[in-house]
């Protein structure tokens, strides 16, 4: 997950959930690769890696959920870790079969990855904030999760357009290459190309012999074989290791829920002298991820309710901090009717999204038209 992704998670999540999240930004791994990445988020003592054996910590294997969950409960006898897929169309009774009890739970989730290197990163990445906002959703719904930790092994890199030669380099080859992708060479030699990037291997993760890692510089790709290599990652680019790190807490306080913006009559005015009149309304707060935007329909009513005027619509989702930019000016027309001085009319605010309770807001008025004419309302 690349961190523009996770923010705009976040900026749904902070819409949705009555919650505090928090969004930061971590340097991740080189090779910013799923099995190199994904073993460092797990605890440790010793890491060690080679080319048989791949990645073990503490004499055990990273590959494979079973592994990692062994991993976790050596260090949290009450860790468990299961795969998102295995999970998501599980109901309520089968989520606290699996958590309850539980003070570390691991869930891998891997639409992304998966997705991006299939079809569009862009529809995996919608999907993913989706499924994630489920995820979520049911966590704190089925087993009352309070603090939730969302991150990511690495990022990647995408080109929309077709890959052409010189988007491609061509790759090391020589028996001190140890392994290889399209974004990156383990060696235990350096390479002498100024195209190239070479960094020592992760110093976390222990090996026979010192390791190097060759990255493309840029965006580019090492030559292989088949088609692909649009969504790539394994380099060094901010994209592939600038990893997210969001911290949910769930608040049960109506503090945390997001509300729309609100919408004042700032007219000092509350009586009608004429058929038509021009009332000015301001929008109190920029909108931002706890205020969201907020379609009021205004119209005048009698006491009983009835409307007496043309209905404006003011469409409040300004972000602006200037407050000139968040004032309105609106026209309404009275209905050629009789009007009593005497009686009680109403300013009413409706939101047009609601459907149960959609009046926000009735301001009373008193009407008292000094000359009738006939505008043809």
């Amino acid at each position: 997950m690349r961190y523009e992704i996770a923010s705009e998670l976040v900026t749904e999540l902070m819409k949705e959930r009555r919650a505090e999240i928090d969004l930061k930004a971590l340097q991740g791994v080189v090779p910013s690769y799923t099995k190199f990445g994904m073993a460092t988020l797990l605890p440790r003592s010793e890491m060690t890696f080679n080319v048989d054996s791949g990645i073990q910590i503490d004499g055990i294997s990273t590959s494979g959920t079973k592994n990692r969950e062994k991993i976790l409960q050596r260090t949290h006898s009450d860790a468990v870790a299961v795969r998102y897929d295995d999970i998501k169309h599980m109901k309520k009774s089968e989520y606290k079969e699996i958590f309850t009890g539980k003070k570390l739970v691991y869930i891998y989730h891997d639409t992304i990855d998966s997705y991006g290197h299939q079809g569009s990163p862009f529809d995996a990445a919608e999907l993913a904030i989706d499924e994630l906002k489920g995820l979520v959703r049911s966590l704190v719904n089925h087993v009352s999760a309070t603090k939730i930790i969302m991150t990511a092994d690495h990022g990647f890199v995408y080109q929309r357009s077709k890959l052409e030669e010189y988007d491609k380099i061509t790759k090391v080859k020589n028996d001190a290459v140890v392994e290889t992708d399209r974004r990156y060479i383990l060696s235990r030699e350096q390479a002498e190309d100024m195209n190239l990037l070479n960094l020592p291997f992760n110093e976390a993760i222990n090996t026979n012999a010192p390791l190097q890692v060759i990255v493309p510089k840029g965006a580019i790709r090492f030559k292989t074989q088949g088609e692909g290599g649009n969504f790539v990652h394994g380099g060094a680019m901010l994209q592939e290791v600038v990893v997210p790190v969001i911290e949910y807490f769930d608040k049960r306080s109506d503090e945390f829920k997001a509300k729309k913006v609100e919408v004042q009559l700032t007219s000092i005015t509350r009586k009608l002298t004429n058929r038509i009149s021009y009332m000015e309304f301001f929008q109190t707060e920029s909108v931002s991820e706890k205020k969201l935007p907020i379609n009021l329909k205004l119209y005048v009513t009698d006491d009983d309710g009835n409307r007496v005027s043309n209905e404006v619509m003011i469409i409040a989702d300004r972000d602006s901090s200037d407050p000139k930019d968040r004032s309105f000016k609106e026209k309404f027309v009275l209905k050629d009717l009789k009007y009593k001085k005497e009686d009680t009319y109403y300013l009413v605010f409706e939101d047009d999204e609601e459907s149960v309770n959609p009046v926000v807001n009735k301001i009373p008025f008193t009407i008292d038209l000094a000359i009738v004419n006939d505008f043809g309302f």
